[in-house]
């Protein structure tokens, strides 16, 4: 009797550790076919062109980089997902055409086309797909816009699935986008910059007038923590602008004088921070006033580079 006492108990501990050892090796595969399965859930949301073009559209909406990049062609995701967090949302605001993030809704309407409206609080933008124009491994996709006139996507068919490959007539490439918003960028911080020599200029002439001195540094012209002007601290300008370092550029102060060392006016000049990417062109202001503008490879310009006139005068 002991010992068939003795025999059940250890087949009752065979039997357990056998259990788990199949839940552990369950366990196991669950966990290994958990990235199988999202893979497949993604092969199947590019199924086929209008599968494709709705998750791309979707997860723009919602602002998910990550499933974005799902949808795009090996080099552009590449270049997709190595931008910065901001420039990867402010791609897909201007892929979806929404200005915060939302989410999407996806049904048919009456005439059974595919209609995907993405809902925020303060807009709704509908994307109605149009029937598609397939040619083999590429199909263009018509889409009605609010309402608006039609715009067309173009995907072609890839190993895994249908990826996105153009937008009208534009090719969508990432790098050259990237590209693009460099020079644009580079535009914006150019004009600015020939704003704020301006307005130091300005600033310096009104410390001049104020104080019956020159300002020997920009950090002068700043403001005063107790927001009190003196000559240290005038609360002319901002204080990025008084740091020297603002919208990508460097700005220095330079006081002229005669030879018997009086002072005669000042000169302003602006640098590119990172040549090629915050700005090309190095601007002057000379002591008669004249704006001065050069390509210089992010060397200073002078008084003998082209005269510009600043936008707007």
């Amino acid at each position: 009797m002991k010992e068939t006492a003795q025999q059940r108990g250890r087949e009752r501990f065979a039997l357990s550790a056998a259990g788990k050892t199949v839940l552990a090796l369950l366990a196991a595969l669950l966990c290994s076919a958990a990235p199988a399965r999202a893979s497949q859930a993604q092969t199947r949301s590019r199924a086929t062109p209008r599968d494709a073009l709705v998750g791309a559209l979707s997860a723009a909406c919602s602002e998910n980089p990550q499933q974005f990049s799902a949808f795009l062609l090996a080099g552009s995701r590449r270049a997709f997902l190595a931008l910065a967090p901001a420039r990867q949302k402010a791609l897909l605001k201007r892929f979806a055409l929404t200005s915060i993030v939302g989410h999407a809704r996806i049904f048919l309407d009456t005439r059974g086309q595919t209609v995907l409206q993405c809902n925020n609080p303060a807009e709704s933008i509908t994307f109605r797909l149009l029937p598609a124009k397939l040619d083999r491994n590429v199909a263009f996709i018509p889409v009605q816009v609010s309402g608006e006139e039609n715009t067309e996507f173009g995907l072609v068919r890839q190993p895994d699935g249908w990826r996105l490959f153009s937008l009208d007539l534009l090719v969508i490439d990432v790098p050259e986008l990237v590209r693009q918003w460099e020079r644009a960028e580079m535009a914006a911080n150019e004009v600015m910059t020939i704003a704020d020599l301006e307005h130091l200029a300005q600033a310096i002439k009104t410390y001049h007038a104020g104080f019956g001195r020159w300002p020997e540094t920009l950090g002068q012209l700043g403001p005063a923590p107790s927001k009190t002007s003196s000559p240290e601290r005038a609360q002319l300008v901002s204080s990025n602008l008084a740091s020297g370092t603002t919208n990508g550029y460097r700005f220095r102060l330079h006081l002229v004088t005669d030879a018997n060392g009086d002072i005669q006016g000042f000169e302003l000049a602006a640098v590119p921070e990172v040549y090629d990417k915050t700005g090309r062109r190095s601007f002057f202001l000379g002591l008669d006033g004249k704006l001065h503008a050069a390509d210089k490879q992010g060397a200073p310009a002078t008084d003998a580079d082209p005269v510009i006139t600043p936008p707007g005068n």
